[in-house]
């Protein structure tokens, strides 16, 4: 088994030496390219401003590897996120390397530098987790002290929840650029603001408990259902307030203050991202084939939506796969 060993700070060097160790090739002080035998795919260090820095995780390993973070003095928040196919356990370690904590798995948790922890990213599937480290003096004059939820935060203990419905929207949206992309660097960071923004929005103004805790959970229920049928059509606000178990009226309610959006507006733009994937994947030769199987009515109107989504024509997101396939 592979043991990598580092800690967070908001200097490059942890970065690199965490490199080092795995045998993967830096590109730019920024971009750690793993090495084939261990695992295909990259990670991703990036200074969003000051006293606020991002590193992203996205690849799928073939050896055993456990990831050792040590304890440190730099007093940083660690907001991890973990958009893998299966999520990874994660397991907190004090200063005597003892475990105190049973592993735990968790879309979003909330660390902290003081506590050193134990990541074993899974073999032979995606790994995609992003940490957003912030200094502890500018979040906690971000968050409200006023809301219990955060409590532990503030003594340096672990907090976890599920993962906000807008922020897994912005993840998944950052999983479809390649870190290689010209311009990732400015995606990525307002990509991670973005994200910062809807955590201390949600936490310096908590809904309350049991719309957070009850009707969160119906409507992300609602949710994965539409998220698992974008090859239909939009199942409608009454099937899925049913579905939710609300009324129509308290559904859409709901639903737009857990996504800034309205259940219709969120299926169609999930559906052209969708269509995006397959255009990029190779396996269709016409723009009419996607639609068809998309269910649109008529292919001038899914390229008319394109359009509106992307700014461009279908067309050109074939032809670049196309182009590709034939070098």
């Amino acid at each position: 088994m592979l043991e990598i060993k580092h800690h967070y700070s908001h200097k490059t060097e942890w970065f690199s030496d965490a490199s080092k160790q795995i045998g993967a090739t830096l590109l730019n002080s920024k971009i750690s390219v793993f090495p084939q035998n261990i695992a295909q795919g990259s990670s991703y260090y990036l200074p969003i401003i000051d006293g606020i820095s991002a590193v992203l995780f996205d690849a799928k390993f073939k050896k055993d590897v456990v990831i050792n973070r040590h304890e440190s003095d730099d007093d940083l928040y660690i907001l991890h996120f973990d958009l893998s196919n299966t999520i990874n356990p994660l397991n907190l370690i004090n200063s005597k390397k003892e475990s105190i904590n049973s592993k735990f798995k968790s879309g979003f948790s909330v660390l902290h530098t003081s506590l050193g922890s134990t990541f074993r990213p899974k073999k032979n599937q995606r790994v995609y987790v992003l940490r957003i480290l912030i200094e502890q003096k500018k979040l906690i004059n971000y968050i409200s002290e006023k809301n219990n939820s955060l409590k532990n935060i503030e003594k340096k203990i672990l907090f976890y929840n599920t993962l906000n419905a807008n922020n897994k929207v912005l993840i998944n949206s950052l999983k479809e650029k390649s870190m290689f992309d010209v311009g990732f660097d400015l995606y990525f960071k307002g990509i991670s603001l973005k994200i910062l923004a809807n955590f201390i929005d949600t936490y310096s103004h908590p809904v309350k408990d049991e719309i957070r805790k009850i009707e969160q959970e119906a409507i992300q229920h609602a949710n994965d259902y539409m998220l698992n049928n974008l090859y239909e059509n939009f199942p409608g606000i009454l099937f899925l307030s049913r579905l939710a178990k609300m009324s129509k009226t308290r559904y859409k309610t709901c639903f737009n203050k857990t996504y800034k959006d309205s259940p219709y507006n969120f299926f169609n733009k999930q559906k052209m991202i969708l269509s995006k994937q397959l255009l990029s994947g190779g396996n269709f030769s016409s723009t009419n084939e996607i639609s068809k199987i998309l269910n649109f009515s008529k292919h001038s109107y899914f390229i008319s939506k394109y359009k509106n989504y992307f700014g461009r024509d279908p067309l050109i997101d074939l032809k670049r796969k196309n182009i590709i396939n034939n070098l």
